[in-house]
């Protein structure tokens, strides 16, 4: 599950240093947050997570954060649509007999921030350890303001050094060179630039580059077909595009709208188109509601096939749907309210829920058992700024 979570502090470091440099200066706060994911295919995953970012002096904040994810039917859990009592199971490792959460992230993130004036930076280190799956990163951003702040350029990278160590005892074949290490590296640009059009509307432009070397596949994931049994093999180097343009405006005194566009291309050929849409709607001083809408098409790899067309000798085998054809709508709704408990409104409590589901793909069933996935995941957070 490393895939779905292991990149969300980095992305949001760098992707919204523009906004950030708008919404004023580094503050004193604490926020907690607990989210929750679950799915038909049997997947659930808790995760408590803790910030703080401390002012240290005129032009100097820390940031630190700590996340937790248990999960169940992690990756070592999965298997080919195959059920046992109830349970997907993994006939490779032979997991299915495990008790209780399949994998336990801890992901502890420190950063240091530096603003003056309409310039900021930021720097800073990331951990992730799984059972099976450890990550290590470092990442900075630099912002600056131009035109009395009403254009905010901002660009930032990370580079990440991650390595597999699965249950099983196998040679991880398919990575960089056949390196049987299990090893990967990753280097990531992002790039925006933000302007303001008048005092109610902006529009923000971002780009991100990615280059990933090594065993780019789980080695827990493996074809089961009429015409093959491998595990998955891909390519040792994928390198990725996308670009995002996104409107904001304010509709009315309390009402505004987010609308964003995002295309996306690699050299695995695979290319993919993301709408969104977002509507916030203040219903009191310090109550904001939410609601958005996600639509995703994605098409197939170079290299992916019908599931029946794999032959023994393909240099690359696929199981994992997210490298087919498909498409996917996510719902949501969110909740944003400050209780004034406290003075000058610095607590803030924030709900989120969120309901995704793909198209029917002929690979989720061959791997689940199912046609779709369908998911549901929600978050709550508390922060008070002090």
């Amino acid at each position: 599950m490393q895939i779905i979570f292991k990149y969300l502090f980095v992305v949001v470091a760098l992707l919204l240093a523009p906004l950030k440099s708008m919404a004023g200066s580094f503050k004193d706060q604490i926020a907690v947050s607990y989210s929750t994911y679950s799915d038909n295919v049997g997947v659930k995953i808790f995760s408590p997570a803790i910030s703080l970012q401390k002012k240290l002096s005129e032009h100097w904040g820390l940031s630190t954060a700590f996340a937790i994810d248990a999960m169940t039917a992690a990756s070592i859990r999965n298997g080919n649509g195959k059920v046992k009592d109830g349970v997907i199971v993994d006939a490779v490792s032979g997991a299915s007999g495990r008790a209780g959460f399949d994998d336990f992230r801890v992901a502890p993130t420190v950063s240091l921030t530096y603003e003056n004036d309409d310039f900021s930076a930021n720097f800073g280190t990331y951990y992730s350890g799984e059972i099976d799956f450890d990550t290590i990163a470092g990442f900075a951003s630099v912002t600056n303001g131009f035109n009395d702040a009403n254009t905010i350029v901002s660009i930032g990278g990370s580079y990440e050094l991650a390595e597999w160590s699965p249950t099983t005892n196998r040679v991880l074949i398919g990575g960089l060179n056949d390196d049987p290490s299990g090893a990967k590296s990753q280097v990531q640009v992002n790039a925006s630039v933000m302007q303001l059009i008048n005092p109610t509307s902006y529009l923000q432009l971002r780009y991100s580059y990615i280059n990933q070397e090594g065993y780019l596949s789980s080695p827990y994931r493996y074809l089961v077909s009429d015409t093959v049994a491998q595990f998955d093999r891909y390519p040792g180097v994928r390198t990725s595009y996308a670009t995002a343009l996104q409107y904001v405006t304010q509709l009315g005194e309390d009402f505004s709208a987010h609308a964003e566009y995002r295309y996306y291309a690699d050299n695995w050929d695979v290319q993919s188109h993301t709408v969104q849409g977002q509507l916030f709607y203040d219903l009191m001083h310090n109550l904001m509601i939410g609601t958005r809408l996600r639509v995703y098409n994605q098409s197939k790899s170079s290299f992916t096939k019908k599931i029946n067309e794999y032959e023994y000798d393909d240099a690359f085998i696929v199981s994992d749907y997210r490298l087919s054809a498909f498409q996917s709508i996510d719902t949501g709704l969110s909740l944003s309210y400050r209780p004034g408990f406290f003075p000058d409104e610095n607590m803030a409590i924030e709900m989120t829920y969120d309901w995704f589901t793909t198209d029917e793909n002929a690979y989720i069933e061959n791997w689940y058992g199912e046609t779709q996935i369908k998911a549901e995941y929600a978050t709550i957070s508390l922060s008070y700024a002090f």
